[in-house]
């Protein structure tokens, strides 16, 4: 499991090493689910090559956009971007909502687009 603050700020983890493996979730993967479940929600991706399944896991989330196409474009299936970044709170740009979440935002090439607090997220 890797802490929230842990992750540098606007480092994509959409192509990045998790426990010394390398994980392309925009070249290499296809997002075959979305789940929520009380404050747990995972992104299940399923590689293109080989129909292995890797599961993102991100803990204690807190949703603020969810902007989800209706309409199933080629490219539906393919993360353009994940990573942590900063939110506008109380006219100040923030890092943190104060209980050691982060705010991440996760891109899908079809423009669906969702924000989210987590306190940390996983890859199993």
């Amino acid at each position: 499991m890797i802490t929230a603050l842990s992750i540098p700020l606007f480092e994509s983890i959409t192509q990045h090493n998790y426990n010394n493996i390398y994980y392309d979730f925009h070249n290499d993967y296809n997002c075959t689910s979305i789940n929520l479940e009380n404050s747990l929600f995972t992104l299940t991706f399923t590689k293109i090559s080989d129909a292995s399944v890797v599961v993102l896991i991100f803990h204690n989330t807190v949703f603020t956009k969810l902007n989800l196409r209706i309409l199933q474009e080629p490219d539906a299936d393919t993360i353009d971007m994940i990573y942590r970044g900063r939110f506008e709170l109380d006219n100040k740009l923030s890092e943190t909502d104060g209980y050691g979440r982060g705010y991440f935002y996760i891109d899908f090439c079809d423009e669906t687009s969702i924000e989210l607090w987590a306190e940390s997220i996983a890859l199993t």
